[in-house]
């Protein structure tokens, strides 16, 4: 699968950004000090503390990839897409016990986090 739709790459590559609200109306860009900065064209993003945590974690979608990231509690993201519990099931449930995160296109199965 091509990286990118157009089977060239833009000017600027694509990169995934997240920002922090500062409860004032206004944003501050933390992408780069959360460690989120992926080169995917992004498509879309689940919030969700998928390891109970307590701390929201990031699953993002993006064209012909996915990552999910582990949410450090310290501001900080590791991305555990490679961890040997995260397997694709793709058309399949997941086993009882495990916590599935459910996109248009596959079933992503998470145990032992």
């Amino acid at each position: 699968m091509h990286p990118y739709p157009l089977k060239q790459p833009p000017a600027v590559a694509p990169h995934n950004h997240l920002y922090r609200n500062n409860g004032d109306g206004t944003f501050t860009d933390v992408t780069g000090q959360a460690g989120v900065a992926a080169n995917i064209y992004g498509m879309a993003a689940i919030a969700a503390d998928f390891d109970n945590d307590g701390f929201v974690d990031l699953f993002v979608t993006g064209y012909g990839r996915a990552i999910l990231y582990r949410n450090n509690g310290n501001g900080t993201f590791t991305d555990v897409t490679g961890r040997p519990a995260l397997r694709l099931t793709a058309g399949r449930s997941a086993p009882r016990g495990l916590t599935t995160i459910v996109t248009a296109a596959s079933t992503y199965s998470l145990a032992g986090m």
